[in-house]
């Protein structure tokens, strides 16, 4: 036997189907959103604890309080001394003059203060 719906009948189940589609739709994207950020927040959570388990960089803290690129810093220094010497006279000088090249604005007090905080800092974690 065959069904014969009337036209506000065949609206109606057509419009719930549509509604039900919708509501289907709206799952799904809530679902594939919420995956995603859930995902972002564990590469943010890995990137961070890497990040700290490493360490900051004196380096990278003396060469902001001298208005300097780290690369720009790093190009300065050179080697560094034994453990538990200062560097000579020659090296203080090289390395005043070749951060005041980067620099212009620097003077030999504030290159001072920043090695002497760079010195006191722990060393990163490798």
């Amino acid at each position: 036997m065959f069904f014969k719906f009337t036209a506000r009948e065949d609206t109606a189940r057509i419009g719930s189907h549509m509604l039900t589609r919708r509501k289907s739709l709206r799952t799904k994207l809530l679902q594939v959103t919420f995956v995603v950020v859930v995902s972002m927040l564990g590469v943010a959570a890995v990137t961070t604890s890497a990040a700290l388990a490493q360490g900051a960089n004196p380096m990278d803290e003396v060469a902001q309080t001298l208005n300097l690129k780290p690369s720009q810093l790093r190009d300065c220094l050179g080697e560094p001394p034994a453990p538990g010497q200062k560097p000579s006279d020659a090296e203080h000088t090289a390395l005043v003059s070749c951060l005041k090249a980067e620099n212009a604005s620097l003077t030999a007090d504030q290159i001072d203060a920043a090695m002497g905080q760079m010195r006191k800092a722990p060393p990163p974690k490798s």
